[in-house]
């Protein structure tokens, strides 16, 4: 199951959700800086609305695996995934565990003819230290992104993870803003 809070169009204006978009597509730091203050202003109310999304998977007092795919943007998914934890302290994350390689957006048009194959490769992954978090009690796994426009980001973290940690049996996928 994959949930969007946002379902982004170019015409769209400029709100925490859509920022992240934006900030992609900005190359200059100065206009990245711009869109910071809006994303800082809605920043708590999305947090909340995913909360209340990934109470719909697993219930606060459970254990299961959160984590962001690996990526060299973490200014909005950092900040959820700290809220995650707050309000799920039983949540193990893994994001820790996979760095990239090379500094790739794989969600950009020009690197969309990238393979999930040559992403896999790209990133490197700490499989003892993923492997110390394995718990006998969790088997559901919170798959936490900031844009999704193909999905490859998503199924690498899965694939990368579920090779590791034999005991996931579900999986929730949820994504701030679907680039439509």
């Amino acid at each position: 199951m994959c949930e969007y809070l946002y379902d982004y169009s170019a015409d769209d204006s400029s709100n925490a959700y859509t920022v992240i978009q934006k900030y992609r597509k900005l190359n200059d730091n100065c206009y990245r800086n711009m869109v910071i203050p809006m994303w800082d202003k809605g920043k708590k109310e999305l947090a909340d609305k995913m909360i209340q999304k990934i109470l719909n998977f697993v219930d606060q007092k459970e254990e299961f695996y959160v984590s962001t795919p690996a990526s060299n943007i973490d200014v909005f998914v950092s900040y959820l995934l700290q809220q995650v934890k707050e309000a799920f302290p039983r949540a193990i994350d893994l994001s820790s565990y996979m760095k990239k390689t090379k500094n790739i957006e794989v969600g950009l048009e020009e690197n969309r003819q990238m393979t999930e194959q040559e992403i896999e490769e790209i990133i490197e992954v700490d499989r003892d230290g993923m492997k110390s978090c394995i718990a006998e009690t969790a088997n559901k796994f919170v798959i936490i992104d900031d844009v999704y426009s193909t999905g490859r980001s998503i199924r690498v973290c899965y694939k990368i993870i579920s090779n590791i940690i034999p005991n996931i049996n579900s999986k929730y996928k949820i994504v701030i803003l679907k680039n439509s």
